[in-house]
């Protein structure tokens, strides 16, 4: 039997109704295991899949006094009664006591992506499904990179298509036998590493974007289909606002230029940018698709799946 589950959502503002973003936000029920979440740009935070009842809550933000509040309901429609967590600037005399840093907070939502896998094989960190997660720092985007590129399952992916590229005799010019396998392979492999440091590491790092699917689950299955072809079209920044996908494109052409060095062939550079952006957005959105509606229930480790009473 499934438990039912609940929320606690709301907003984090100062005493100017300016909304804080970055606020660490912290629920602890009885269990006394407490879930932890960042407030958004527009000073929103929601922790979703909390066993229904009662939970302590509190919002800590540099330069501020704390903010508790004691016996907030964790409901099935939080939207009835959200939180309004309004901080005040702490006086120099008092001792504010600030919780987790935001990066902190990302690197445990971090240490919990990295153990998600499809189908209990597939690696599948590039996806959150927190309601408001902590920006990644750059180390941390280089470490999601890092975890992705030599785990073996991408590594096997990797090698099952030299495998079809050689069967097939694409790129003839590579040859058969363990060396035209290798070739392959060589090239296969690099371009996934440079798309990936890129893309997901460098551009998504200078231009302050995060490259992770973010999960929604919210509405009807028309409606999370259409923001999962969206999301391929948009970026989260790391002020967890929307913006145009700059390193996006910015890692697919400058990976469609790499790959003019090792990979043969007489297409022009426009047309290899060409194939390539197409494939890269056409994929994102067939991604994106299988995230929002399919994966997370063929996902191991993934938050707020209930085990049977």
């Amino acid at each position: 039997m499934t438990q039912a589950t609940g929320s606690i959502q709301g907003t984090v503002t100062d005493s100017s109704d300016t909304p804080i973003f970055g606020a660490v936000v912290t629920v602890e029920g009885a269990d006394g295991n407490p879930r932890t979440t960042v407030s958004d740009g527009e000073g929103a935070f929601k922790i979703s899949s909390l066993a229904l009842g009662n939970y302590s809550v509190k919002v800590s933000a540099s330069g501020m006094s704390d903010w508790t509040a004691q016996d907030v309901p964790a409901s099935v429609t939080p939207a009835t009664k959200p939180v309004l967590a309004v901080l005040q600037v702490a006086p120099e005399v008092t001792t504010v006591t600030v919780g987790l840093p935001p990066e902190e907070v990302a690197e445990q939502q971090l240490h919990q992506e990295l153990k998600q896998r499809a189908l209990g094989i597939i690696p599948n960190y590039y996806v959150t499904y927190e309601n408001h997660p902590a920006p990644l720092s750059p180390m941390q985007k280089l470490h999601l990179g890092l975890r992705t590129l030599l785990d073996p399952a991408t590594i096997g992916l990797v090698e099952a298509t030299a495998g079809i590229q050689q069967a097939m005799n694409s790129y003839h010019q590579f040859g058969q036998g363990a060396e035209g396998f290798g070739k392959r392979f060589a090239a296969d492999y690099g371009a996934a590493l440079n798309h990936m440091v890129i893309t997901s590491v460098a551009a998504d790092s200078i231009l302050h974007q995060d490259p992770r699917y973010f999960y929604s689950g919210q509405g009807t299955k028309a409606r999370r289909a259409l923001y999962a072809i969206e999301s391929a079209f948009r970026a989260k920044g790391d002020n967890g606002k929307w913006q145009p996908p700059y390193a996006d494109l910015i890692g697919t052409t400058a990976s469609a230029e790499m790959s003019n060095i090792y990979y043969p062939g007489s297409r022009t550079q426009y047309t290899l940018l060409g194939r390539s952006l197409m494939f890269h957005f056409a994929g994102l959105v067939a991604v994106n698709l299988a995230e929002e509606l399919f994966l997370k229930k063929a996902t191991s480790n993934t938050p707020g799946i209930c085990l049977p009473a």
